[in-house]
């Protein structure tokens, strides 16, 4: 998957996604979310003065017909914006060898047809919307003419106050956004890596089509997604707990007991028992389950995480950076290539409101008790 290209043409366009979770759900627009996604565009191409074309790449048939006509004259007069359903060109070259839960399918006609399809029966939205965005840089060639594409996520455009990069070097076909790493102080070599897909630059569409090309025969429905994940995390909480109660002995051993340390202890067991809670819904085939915050988070973890298109995406560098010295993190990481790039702590997890997403202001699910909020990511107390 290494790219002969080293550098990324000034040319390479801007691309952004958007799939409807529902059909007929419009772009968040400022009334029904914080963002404003057609103002992101506007003020990125204007005030920005971002001399590459942008494409707004849209799943045209999650959409009513006047919508695409809106979103056009909304933007109409912007050189150098286009909107693309992308089902208008050929799919051919990366719509064989798919499948859900073992049968084989069609991914256009999947895209197609989503809409009228039960939830049992959806992927999870990450996958579809993370399996699009790869789609997309796949045929980026066919709609823009250029080999090589930047894909965006509009939080972390809107985060970005200058054009998004000129002669951008490319030396191992593609960069990612969010490249950090953690190093064993001893050795010098990198020893775990926090990356993420929000920013994809690629040399050619080659690249997006091999890693959709490792994972298209993985995919679940969400009905049996629910009983893979509940396994999955039985088996990592049970890691995770051993990791914790040894802890609790060896702290009480040495007599480090303090109060401090027992609020976080009856944080940690109160998060145990609300994830052994959901577990036990999972198993129950509750979907609703698999758009919880805890589970969000603790899909973070590569023996966790069933959001196929970020973590073979991801994987691509991960596997190329561990074992490696610190100095090899600037062949994959975008800023450090002279692209332009703003980490955003508290990204957009809109996607995971669930029924009527973004047809109406939707209570987020994300605003839970603080002490939800508190439960950690490693129970080990190290």
């Amino acid at each position: 998957m290494i790219g002969n290209i080293k550098k990324l043409s000034n040319k390479a366009p801007i691309i952004l996604t958007w799939v409807p979770r529902v059909y007929g759900a419009s772009l968040l627009n400022g009334k029904n979310s914080d963002l404003s996604y057609l103002d992101i565009i506007k003020n990125h191409k204007l005030t920005n003065e971002e001399e590459r074309d942008i494409y707004l790449v849209i799943n045209g048939p999650g959409f009513e017909e006047n919508q695409i006509d809106d979103l056009k004259r909304e933007l109409k007069g912007m050189e150098g914006v286009h909107v693309v359903d992308l089902h208008q060109y050929d799919w051919s070259e990366i719509d064989t060898g798919w499948k859900v839960d073992g049968e084989d399918i069609s991914i256009k006609d999947f895209f197609k047809n989503m809409y009228n399809m039960s939830e049992e029966q959806r992927m999870y939205f990450a996958v579809e919307i993370d399996t699009f965005r790869l789609i997309a840089l796949a045929l980026s060639e066919k709609m823009t003419g250029e080999k090589g594409a930047i894909y965006i996520d509009f939080d972390s455009l809107k985060a970005i106050d200058t054009h998004i990069g000129k002669d951008i070097t490319i030396s191992k076909g593609i960069l990612l956004g969010q490249v950090t790493v953690h190093v064993n102080q001893e050795s010098g070599k990198i020893i775990k890596t926090d990356l993420n897909n929000d920013l994809i630059a690629v040399s050619c569409p080659s690249i997006a089509i091999n890693i959709l090309a490792q994972y298209k025969r993985e995919i679940l429905s969400q009905e049996k997604m629910c009983y893979e994940l509940a396994e999955r995390l039985s088996r990592f909480m049970q890691r995770e707990e051993s990791q914790f109660f040894t802890a609790c002995k060896r702290l009480e051993e040495e007599q480090l007991w303090d109060y401090e340390t027992k609020r976080l202890v009856r944080v940690i067991k109160y998060g145990l028992k609300k994830i052994e809670c959901t577990i036990g819904d999972l198993k129950n085939g509750e979907i609703r389950k698999l758009y919880e915050p805890r589970v969000l988070r603790y899909m973070q973890h590569p023996e966790v995480s069933m959001n196929l298109g970020q973590f073979y995406t991801v994987e691509v560098i991960r596997s190329e950076l561990i074992g490696q010295d610190e100095s090899k993190l600037k062949l994959f990481c975008f800023e450090e290539d002279n692209g332009n790039y703003v980490y955003i702590i508290d990204s957009d997890l809109s996607w995971a409101r669930r029924e009527n997403l973004y047809h109406k202001q939707v209570k987020s699910e994300l605003e839970k008790v603080q002490v939800d909020q508190m439960e950690l990511e490693d129970l080990s107390l190290k």
